[in-house]
């Protein structure tokens, strides 16, 4: 287990030198989208994410924003990409990558349900 992590550890490390802008900014959204497309939530992308966000704070308010994007969509989300969707944020947030407050549109999104 050390050893796959030292090994995402590197190459998130490399990804993060070798990317600049909008296209460092375009993983976040890719890892996103890749956790949503999963049949069930799979945790590598929440790893995979909080060491991202880690390590470059732009990485981190993309993933923010990210998830504010999908919370905006929750009435027309399938139930399987909410479920991979909760996992993710519960994920980030218990491992003190997201704050709480990253949470704060839920409530917004209630008065649309």
């Amino acid at each position: 287990m050390y050893h796959c992590m030292s090994i995402m550890i590197r190459c998130c490390n490399a990804t993060i030198s070798a990317t600049q802008g909008d296209q460092s900014r375009e993983i976040i959204r890719v890892l996103v989208e890749c956790c949503l497309q999963e049949a069930r939530y799979n945790p590598y992308y929440g790893h995979l994410a909080a060491r991202l966000a880690a390590v470059s704070k732009s990485h981190k308010v993309t993933l923010q924003y990210c998830i504010w994007d999908q919370w905006k969509e929750v009435g027309s989300t399938e139930p399987r990409r909410l479920v991979c969707l909760a996992g993710l944020v519960g994920h980030c947030c218990a491992s003190f990558v997201l704050p709480l407050s990253a949470l704060k549109p839920v409530s917004e999104v209630d008065n649309l349900l």
